[in-house]
């Protein structure tokens, strides 16, 4: 009778555990998933950036853009502030080169050569929605300022700085007078752009 007591003493006490050592070994096998995580994260490599931040002292360059081989000029006769830019062919024209030059710290402004030092700017400094590229009187503004990163194929983005949007040409349109605008970046081959140096 007393190893009965004792018996059925022991099976209370076990069915009390159960529960406890229910939950013990799911703590358990959580921390085992947790340091697997862990452990693959720390041997995941990590690729070095692709870009390269450039400093351009002073330099006069055509600007390609990859997606159609045209380069970054001003529409029309006029090269006065509010000249909307464009892409057309190469033709050699002054209105297609540009003076880059360095404002510190990877920041540059971009002026049309034959503007009398009019810049390449973001119209009204719009950093919502589309907003076109056009030539501006120099105010010292972030609108007006640019920086410059080289991509791994040796093209470049050009990003506004008041906005962190890149210099585009709009809807990937190839055809001649495009329009430039400001747009988020996504990688897109209209947003890249081949710097060639004319002279320095």
């Amino acid at each position: 009778m007393k190893n009965k007591r004792l018996f059925a003493h022991l099976i209370s006490k076990w069915n009390r555990l159960i529960p406890l050592l229910s939950v013990f070994f799911l703590l358990l096998l959580s921390g085992c998933e947790a340091l697997d995580l862990i452990l693959d994260d720390s041997q995941q490599t990590i690729e070095p950036s692709t870009e390269e931040s450039l400093d351009i002292d002073y330099g006069i360059f055509t600007l390609t853009a990859k997606h159609s081989g045209k380069v970054l000029d001003v529409a029309g006769p006029d090269i006065g502030a509010g000249a909307q830019c464009v892409q057309e062919p190469l033709s050699g024209s002054t209105s297609q080169q540009w003076v880059i030059k360095s404002l510190g710290e990877g920041i540059h402004s971009i002026s049309a050569m034959n503007s009398k030092g009019i810049i390449l700017a973001v119209k009204e400094a719009d950093a919502e929605g589309v907003a076109y590229v056009v030539l501006a009187d120099w105010n010292n503004t972030d609108n007006q300022k640019w920086k410059i990163d080289r991509q791994s194929d040796g093209y470049c983005k050009i990003t506004a700085l008041h906005s962190g949007k890149v210099l585009d040409v709009k809807d990937e349109e190839t055809a001649d007078d495009a329009e430039c605008i400001e747009w988020k970046w996504h990688s897109g081959s209209n947003q890249m752009w081949k710097l060639e140096e004319i002279q320095r």
